[in-house]
């Protein structure tokens, strides 16, 4: 999902040397196009809808671009909420948030091949497996990255810079 900063070519050559045969849906830039039949490429689409391609999937990436500053902190929380496996790109963006949840498999950015072992990784995993990463995200979202949590930080942050 997304539209800027994402790295769509690795994680076609990633989907394509893994020899996975589930449909890749990329959705988002509707300016790419693909000869592989099973990639779909999506415009933006109504958010009720990308609610439910991420629900239902059986598994989400996060191909991102390697950029040392905030980008794509939504897109995996959002993500994680929906109790999806993620394998995402391991980049200083989301490091904060990968570390909250064991539901959160990294690759290193560009890397096809890694991004390919990570993806036959996780769909091969068992039903339990499975099922514990969905778990994993939910519980992170629910324990660690709630609004509640992260305003409660925030403003300790600032009593803390406010006091010297």
């Amino acid at each position: 999902v997304g539209y800027r900063k994402r790295d769509w070519d690795t994680l076609v050559r990633a989907y394509e040397q893994s020899g996975i045969k589930k449909k890749l849906y990329l959705i988002g830039n509707p300016s790419l196009s693909y000869d592989n039949k099973n990639i779909k490429v999506l415009p933006f689409i109504p958010i009720e809808s990308l609610m439910e391609y991420i629900y239902n999937s059986a598994l989400s990436i996060i191909p991102l671009d390697d950029f040392n500053y905030s980008f794509a902190q939504l897109t995996i929380l959002q993500q994680m909420v929906l109790g999806t496996n993620i394998i995402a790109a391991d980049v200083p963006a989301l490091r904060d948030y990968i570390k909250c949840s064991k539901g959160v498999t990294t690759y290193k950015p560009y890397d096809a091949e890694d991004l390919s072992k990570k993806m036959v990784e996780v769909i091969s995993k068992s039903y339990d497996e499975i099922e514990s990463m969905r778990e994993a995200n939910c519980i992170a979202i629910r324990d660690i990255l709630s609004e509640k949590n992260m305003s409660r930080d925030f403003e300790k942050v600032c009593e803390r810079v406010l006091k010297k």
